[in-house]
């Protein structure tokens, strides 16, 4: 990891109140530097610290689909007991493209802390077959 990428990564977790001029600055970086910040990112989605957990869904929101490992990996965090993780991922993989719509139908599970619902809210975006089938019966379901 090279000095300007260290310093980022150790902003994004910094108690400081720094996380969101580190944020901003993920714009700047090349894309090298954004797929290995993107593998770092990944790694600490499983941290036992859920404010880490956020921290680092919101730098992959930023980053975006970078890498392939991105949308599989917020998409593990649906379980999360912290469900503010879990509808935060929601919210980051919405600008992510239809590659997302497979992973979002899933997180139609997750009853619990507003995960579905937060899933649900986001197919609305996506004007595909599977997504308007998937809304329709998760409504239907949500009625009875």
């Amino acid at each position: 990891m090279n000095d300007k990428l260290g310093a980022l990564y150790r902003q994004l977790f910094s108690e400081a109140g720094n996380q969101e001029n580190a944020l901003k600055m993920l714009a700047g970086l090349d894309e090298p530097l954004k797929r290995e910040l993107a593998t770092l990112l990944i790694a600490k989605l499983e941290d036992e610290d859920r404010f880490i957990r956020v921290s680092a869904v919101l730098a992959l929101e930023r980053l975006g689909p970078i890498t392939e490992e991105v949308i599989p990996a917020l998409a593990r965090t649906f379980p999360d007991p912290h469900h503010t993780v879990a509808k935060l991922a929601i919210r980051a993989m919405e600008g992510m493209g239809h590659a997302v719509i497979e992973y979002l139908i899933a997180a139609l599970q997750y009853r619990e802390g507003g995960v579905a619902e937060s899933a649900a809210q986001a197919l609305r975006h996506f004007d595909t077959p599977q997504a308007v089938k998937a809304l329709s019966d998760y409504r239907r379901r949500s009625a009875q």
